[in-house]
């Protein structure tokens, strides 16, 4: 199953313009990968930036963040109690991608740089981020319509430098890295030229009882 991210708006977002300069203050996006986790509210420097529930698998794409140390936290839903609380430390001209991961009682901020820099000319630009805590490393093979085929591979909480492919339509299988079983087929992706993409690999190969958040490869336009 493939599911295509639904992106928040936080308070101080920026537009498509200033995603694409050369130079901007320092920005973010926020991802709820957390398989187990409630609906989130999320403070900067104690701020409540989300103006709704903000809940798995949701995608808040790039907001102002500034340069220097902010404290992150992130409590359930109108709820005062702190599920994560940690200080980061932000670069000017730089953009950051904070995803939300493992389960929650090991609630994790994972924090990853990314790059704005637009694709060549028919070209699409991907990276693949695992962030499912019960699957093993995994390989992601991309073949389609024309003869560009990809390779990404990823364990836990990793992931892999951007790669440009031929703009087209494809499909994608995760397999296990070590058996080379497979774990998860999606098919029909499309990807457009000029644009970034973050595929994540999220949920349980095994959920626990009551949980239906099964492996999930979704697709999140950064740009």
């Amino acid at each position: 199953m493939l599911c295509g991210a639904l992106a928040l708006t936080f308070t101080g977002c920026i537009d498509k313009e200033e995603e694409a300069s050369p130079i901007y203050p320092a920005v973010a996006s926020v991802y709820h990968a957390s398989p187990d986790a409630p609906d989130f509210d999320v403070y900067l420097n104690n701020y409540k930036i989300n103006t709704q529930a903000f809940k798995y698998s949701n995608y808040a794409s790039y907001f102002n963040i500034g340069s220097g140390s902010k404290s992150l936290k992130l409590t359930p839903f109108n709820d005062d109690n702190a599920l994560l609380d940690t200080a980061i430390t932000f670069q000017q001209d730089q953009a950051y991608s904070l995803f939300a991961t493992n389960a929650v009682q090991n609630l994790e901020l994972l924090v990853v740089k990314d790059s704005l820099v637009v694709p060549n000319g028919g070209k699409s630009s991907i990276r693949f981020i695992h962030l499912s805590p019960d699957a093993p490393a995994v390989e992601i093979n991309a073949t389609g319509t024309s003869s560009t085929t990809l390779e990404l591979g990823a364990a836990y909480k990793e992931n892999t430098a951007y790669s440009e492919i031929t703009s087209n339509t494809y499909g994608f299988v995760v397999r296990d890295a070590a058996t080379d079983e497979e774990l998860l087929t999606v098919q029909n992706i499309s990807l457009s030229s000029g644009r970034i993409y973050t595929f994540v690999l999220r949920g349980y190969t095994t959920p626990p009882e009551g949980n239906s958040n099964t492996l999930n490869l979704q697709v999140v336009t950064n740009y």
